[in-house]
């Protein structure tokens, strides 16, 4: 991606928003922002390319399997539904496909995951353990 589209993308998500001085913690883009423009992904090779994997990090801010290596900044951990959002409808914003994308709605792209548990309830140290049962891109089953 070059450097121009990337201005031009953070120039979109902010065009909104006049600049504060603010911390750095998630809780306070979610505030500036809201969900649907506040975006998680992968720094992949740096950290796990699976999103249920970000999604347990955002949540609990502690590396997966490793419980005693304690809490990182412990402010910005987010719920559930913030992190899903941020996977989801934040994404599809930064892509530009709002309109097609990121939510479960009627006229969307229909691109959904099933997974073999409830994400929402199950212990928060489990979440990126959570298989991935099937998914779909634009309707079509890609994956179980």
């Amino acid at each position: 991606m070059s450097a121009g589209v990337t201005l031009a993308i953070v120039r979109r998500a902010l065009a909104p928003h006049k600049p504060t001085p603010r911390s750095r913690a998630a809780g306070d883009a979610f505030a500036c922002f809201g969900p649907e423009r506040t975006l998680y992904g992968s720094d992949w090779p740096v950290s796990s390319h699976e999103p249920l994997h970000g999604l347990q990090i955002a949540v609990t801010r502690q590396v997966p399997g490793d419980p005693d290596a304690g809490v990182l900044h412990e402010a910005e951990r987010i719920t559930r539904d913030q992190a899903l959002a941020a996977y989801t409808a934040g994404v599809a914003y930064q892509a530009g496909e709002e309109a097609v994308a990121g939510t479960i709605a009627v006229g969307q792209r229909a691109d959904l995951v099933l997974t073999g548990a409830d994400v929402t309830r199950v212990p928060d140290d489990t979440i990126g353990q959570v298989p991935v049962a099937a998914s779909w891109r634009a309707g079509t089953r890609v994956h179980g």
